[in-house]
């Protein structure tokens, strides 16, 4: 659904507002559907790679980075679960940073597509408001664009007499204002609805509390607050986090692009060790994420970090909790 409503934004603003407002061929016209087609295609591939990416999966035989603090089991993977792990009852795996399962992406958006989640929701609210721009900008140049005039005479007096006629930007019949129409209420609803998820979103690029995260924190009132303040971040640890980097490094025009997410120390982020009888499972600096059993021991044929897959940060109750008041 979300492609059908993204590729009929794009039939309606090519066919019926922007070329019946600033002609065929001119230069703005090609600018402006350039950057209409340019957002949609960023908007459908971030929604495609958080669809298949591993979010986060903690993968079979994974230990803690350090033995001697010992290793906490899942009561339903019986496996190793880091301290930031959450087990998600309907994909029936252990998710590393999990923030909801989402039937919108048929997907958990954990630590590995949490940011292709984000640029989603980003590129389709700005195509949303884009959209309404457009229109918006062709009504006013109807409203303002002076009327034509035409000279015709009178056949029984003889005498010339001037008419005025609609603008040529004002034309618009039955099925073009049906189109239209349709664009401006699918924008406005689809720009609101991806508003607001982005707005839920921002606690979670402030302190890189997850959802559930919060809800556990409100719920157990303090039972585990020395664990949840271990899982606060700066507003920059937060960012770097989901979109890549360093957080010393601020913001990198990496972060506006669909692309693997790289981290430093990928370990630290994911909270298991990433090596197995003395082999390193990913080389330093390896991207988080990728294709779920392309290589190796979730490696992928490049050398590159599979996605990880991990359970919850206490107890069990962890996502059925959070399933049962929250749905996205």
């Amino acid at each position: 659904m979300t492609w059908a409503i993204v590729i009929y934004a794009n039939w309606a603003v090519t066919l019926f507002v922007v070329p019946p407002w600033l002609g065929d061929s001119s230069v703005a016209t090609y600018v402006l559907l350039g950057v209409f087609r340019l957002i949609s295609f960023l908007g459908l591939f971030s929604h495609l790679r958080a669809v298949i990416s591993n979010p986060g999966a903690v993968p079979p035989g994974a230990r803690p980075t350090d033995p001697e603090l010992g290793e906490r089991q899942c009561r339903r993977c019986q496996a190793f679960k880091p301290e930031r792990a959450h087990h998600c009852s309907i994909c029936q795996r252990c998710i590393i940073k999990m923030d909801h399962h989402c039937p919108w992406v048929n997907n958990c958006v954990g630590l590995s597509n949490h940011k292709f989640f984000l640029l989603f929701l980003l590129y389709v609210c700005t195509l949303c408001a884009f959209a309404v721009v457009l229109v918006a900008g062709r009504v006013l140049a109807c409203a303002t664009a002076p009327k034509q005039a035409s000279g015709t005479v009178d056949p029984g007096k003889g005498i010339p007499s001037t008419s005025s006629s609609r603008p040529a930007v004002c034309h618009v019949d039955a099925g073009s204002a049906i189109a239209v129409v349709m664009l401006v209420t699918l924008a406005f609803l689809f720009g609101i609805f991806t508003l607001c998820m982005m707005c839920d979103q921002y606690p979670a690029l402030q302190d890189g509390m997850t959802m559930i995260d919060r809800y556990q924190a409100r719920d157990r009132a303090g039972a585990d607050s020395a664990s949840i303040r271990r899982q606060r971040r700066s507003p920059g640890a937060a960012l770097a986090e989901v979109f890549g980097g360093r957080a010393s490094d601020g913001f990198q025009l990496h972060w506006l692009l669909p692309t693997a997410v790289r981290y430093p120390d990928p370990e630290a982020i994911a909270g298991y060790s990433m090596r197995t009888r003395g082999r390193r499972l990913a080389p330093k600096g390896a991207p988080v994420g990728g294709r779920l059993g392309a290589g190796p021991a979730g490696i992928d044929s490049d050398g590159e970090a599979e996605a990880m897959e991990d359970d919850a940060a206490g107890t069990d109750t962890d996502s059925d909790m959070f399933h049962n008041r929250r749905r996205f």
